[in-house]
């Protein structure tokens, strides 16, 4: 299993566009629902399923089908329950505030790859890989909620049925 946490913040000093909690929120439900926009990694997307509180969905990254329980916990916290698929976990998106109420997301993963034996050089390869796109995604992601506050159109869209 291999981890990765990223906080970055949501305004840092000379953010061209300010994003407030709403704002943020909704551009972490929008990219549940599509990601293509916000993770690069990310190359197609299909919702099977929308619950009371989140989705089910079907993704494919870096070459692999991947399906994932999403969980919405508003206005504060994303989680995705990897269900099926070679790389099993967890990642989670959360929104949160400091003392001075200055906001800061947090990106987290938690993930097992099949046939990778833990700690092995394949594995941490592996890992590397996948941080790099997830990381890539942490930008990604406050940048895409950027435009859609200055109303930009973002690009590709997934696949929902």
């Amino acid at each position: 299993m291999f981890t990765l946490t990223r906080t970055i913040p949501v305004n840092p000093p000379g953010a061209e566009v300010v994003l407030d909690r709403q704002a943020l929120w909704e551009s972490l439900v929008l990219k549940a629902e599509d990601p293509l926009p916000f993770v690069p990694a990310i190359r197609s997307c299909r919702v099977l399923e929308r619950l009371p509180d989140g989705l089910v969905r079907e993704i494919e990254a870096r070459g692999q089908r991947l399906r994932e329980r999403v969980t919405f916990h508003a206005p504060t916290r994303v989680h995705f329950l990897r269900i099926a698929g070679p790389t099993r976990g967890e990642v989670e998106n959360v929104i949160e505030a400091g003392p001075d109420g200055a906001l800061s997301l947090r990106f987290s993963f938690r993930l097992e790859a099949d046939g990778l034996p833990h700690g092995s050089p394949e594995e941490r390869a592996h890992a590397a890989e996948v941080g790099a796109s997830y990381l890539a995604a942490v930008d990604a992601t406050l940048r895409v909620a950027r435009r859609r506050m200055r109303g930009e159109p973002l690009g590709v869209a997934a696949t929902v049925g």
